[in-house]
């Protein structure tokens, strides 16, 4: 029925509406296949279709209802699709090894569909995907619920590939066991809004790269969308040994419920065997434009690893609100480095704790690892990591800011407040400095740094950019300090020389060396 009512309105000219009055229908597998004469087509569903109940059984592995090469179509009305998902949950070949999985369909796939608009209506208990979209173009899909009886075993919500130009918003996408949105190669221009997000596994860019393939996802814009209880939040996820790009993202205005991993970008993971991993070269990267690379706000316990950004702004920003914050594996540039701030704006409380960035490459940044707190506020930045460093002509490599403000023509006056930064380890820092001055300690007169500590930091100028200033050997850097303590001072060069401190000459630093129960003051 569905066959002949479709192959009817696809021969005829002008708006056409095929409705799906309000009962149960039992289909198999149907593509409704184009082109067709229409101008445009509204397929109006007010019942519920149950894609059949043996599909998962007769091993009809792609799709349940399908629409292929129609344009200018509008899906509506109302109703349901349902997959009926629970042939394939509790399927004997979920649970024994030895026993062989058919391919499982997806619910509803549009494919090679362009001015298509996919609204109001509920997608149920899918066996693979709910909504699945593949070479498309102008694509609209709202005010959708996708819903799952139980905590199924599979089942990405909306899945993208090879699409252009694609708008999702005011949904609630509820799947359990696979991404609410699922980004993959080939798509671009990707708007997604307001929608509510688990349980289910969150919004994955990836898996990118997959047996050494060449993969390409640009301008994906992610704004005001809620997670609940899922696995994870926002993912970017390449394979080992991919190459191409994911350029252009933006992650906006979104809220975290009790979700296990809220930002994730995994560049390292492995779709093979771990022999063949440890072989493949990371080729895949992630470049953003004019932004930030990953900023890291009121967030606990993220972890982000093995990662290629270059930005025009701060490679990885962590500011107030934000504790427990790894960072390893990282090679930054072009952009401004990774920053810890800007804390304290408008005079407010900011904290940050518990940061660890361990082996990371800086090529030809603004700054390399900076701490950065505006005049006037209060708080703390305490208890962070910098260790195993390299810096590539970076033109500030070390920076403490404290004494941050809107500068004008003429500098800004110190204020009384300020974040309290202490307990910070530098910790095996080498490279060369685009600049002469390759460690800057800018610290607040009335709350002082206190606990930074410097081990194994040989800085030298980059060969470009040499002098003779200050009678120092060819290839030397200086640091400048103010208001600032320093613990365990040791094997400090830059370049082939002892570590030295050229003092400001209006706050010199005091320099603290704690050697077990005796302090001396330098």
């Amino acid at each position: 029925a569905f066959t002949k009512a479709w192959e009817k309105s696809c021969s005829t000219q002008g708006k056409v509406i095929l409705e799906v009055p309000k009962r149960l229908y039992y289909v198999k597998p149907i593509k409704l296949q184009g082109p067709c004469k229409f101008n445009h087509l509204i397929f109006d569903i007010s019942g519920t279709i149950i894609t059949s109940k043996s599909n998962y059984n007769d091993g009809n592995s792609n799709y349940g209802l399908t629409f292929e090469n129609v344009d200018n179509l509008i899906v509506q009305g109302g109703g349901t699709i349902d997959g009926y998902g629970l042939d394939f949950w509790w399927s004997p070949c979920k649970f024994y090894k030895f026993k062989y999985c058919l391919p499982t369909p997806r619910v509803l796939t549009f494919h090679n569909c362009n001015k298509l608009i996919v609204r109001d209506f509920s997608v149920r208990n899918a066996q693979k995907n709910y909504i699945t979209f593949t070479h498309c173009n102008n694509v609209k899909a709202s005010h959708l619920t996708l819903t799952s009886s139980e905590k199924s075993a599979t089942g990405n919500g909306i899945y993208l590939s090879h699409t252009q130009d694609i708008e999702i918003f005011n949904s609630a996408i509820k799947t359990g066991g696979g991404y609410c949105i699922s980004i993959k190669s080939g798509t671009n221009t990707v708007k997604v809004h307001d929608i509510a997000c688990g349980p289910g596994y969150g919004i994955s860019i990836g898996e990118l790269g997959s047996r050494n393939s060449e993969v390409n996802v640009t301008d994906v814009i992610v704004n005001r969308v809620k997670f609940f209880e899922t696995l994870f939040g926002v993912r970017i996820k390449t394979i080992k040994g991919g190459s191409g790009i994911a350029n252009n993202m933006q992650f906006e205005n979104i809220e975290m419920n009790n979700v296990q991993n809220p930002i994730i970008i995994e560049q390292g993971y492995c779709d093979q065997n771990d022999k063949l991993c440890i072989k493949q070269k990371l080729k895949l990267e992630i470049y953003y434009s004019k932004t930030y690379g990953i900023h890291v706000t009121h967030s606990q316990d993220i972890e982000i690893s093995n990662s290629v950004i270059g930005t025009g702004d701060d490679c990885i920003s962590i500011v107030s609100g934000s504790k427990n914050i790894t960072a390893t594996d990282i090679t930054c540039g072009p952009g401004h480095g990774i920053s810890i701030g800007s804390l304290g704006g408008g005079h407010s409380e900011a904290h940050v704790s518990d940061v660890f960035v361990r082996r990371a490459q800086f090529y030809e940044t603004t700054n390399g690892v900076r701490i950065k707190t505006w005049q006037g506020g209060v708080g703390e930045a305490s208890n962070i990591t910098f260790q195993d460093i390299e810096m590539h002509n970076v033109r500030n490599p070390i920076v403490i800011d404290q004494n941050y403000c809107a500068r004008s023509t003429t500098p800004c006056q110190e204020q009384e407040s300020a974040v309290q930064v202490r307990n910070v380890l530098y910790q095996n820092i080498r490279g060369t400095s685009a600049d002469e001055v390759a460690i800057k300690f800018d610290c607040s007169h009335s709350v002082e740094c206190e606990g930074i500590v410097l081990e194994e930091i040989d800085l030298h100028i980059h060969s470009h950019r040499r002098s003779n200033r200050h009678n120092r050997r060819d290839g030397d850097t200086e640091a400048v300090c103010r208001n600032i303590q320093f613990t365990n001072i040791g094997h400090f060069q830059t370049f082939s020389l002892l570590f030295q401190i050229f003092l400001h000459h209006e706050n010199p630093c005091k320099l603290v060396k704690i050697n077990h129960k005796k302090t001396d003051v330098i």
